[in-house]
């Protein structure tokens, strides 16, 4: 038995809620690396001038669609009527981007690209022909 729509809009919010988390956490972990800590080793030896400012470059794209974000949340509060489905499409290129960028921490962290390797990575992102993504990825190169 197929599971119902429903659930399907549920687990599709979910994950999208999951990569953003994932992403947070690496935006947090670098920003206050500190390689002494016994903290979370998950992203271990992410540290220097290139993964900040990669970071920090994530997170002004990322601030850009607070206001998207913002304005679903009121919507969602003042209107019971809001569905799953007008929440995932308004939610759409939100998505989009957080997909390539965990796609692409990941690879940094599984590859450990460190560096001006770095700008390797952003520009093979930009030339993916997806245009949200070749210009989020332009703003952080």
């Amino acid at each position: 038995m197929a599971p119902s729509p429903t659930r399907q809009f549920e687990e599709k919010l979910n994950a999208l809620c999951e990569k953003y988390k994932e992403i947070n956490n690496f935006i947090t972990h670098v920003r206050e690396c500190n390689p002494q800590s016994g903290g979370d080793r998950r992203y271990e030896g992410l540290n220097g001038l290139y993964i900040s400012a990669f970071s920090a470059g994530i997170e002004e794209v990322l601030n850009d669609f607070y206001d998207d974000v913002v304005k679903i949340e009121r919507d969602l509060l003042n209107d019971c009527e809001v569905t799953l489905l007008s929440l995932l499409v308004s939610l759409g290129p939100l998505a989009v981007i957080l997909e390539a960028f965990l796609g692409a921490i990941q690879q940094i962290d599984r590859d450990k690209i460190r560096g001006c390797n770095l700008f390797d990575l952003c520009h093979k992102y930009t030339l993916c022909g997806e245009s949200s993504i070749e210009n989020a990825f332009k703003r952080i190169e």
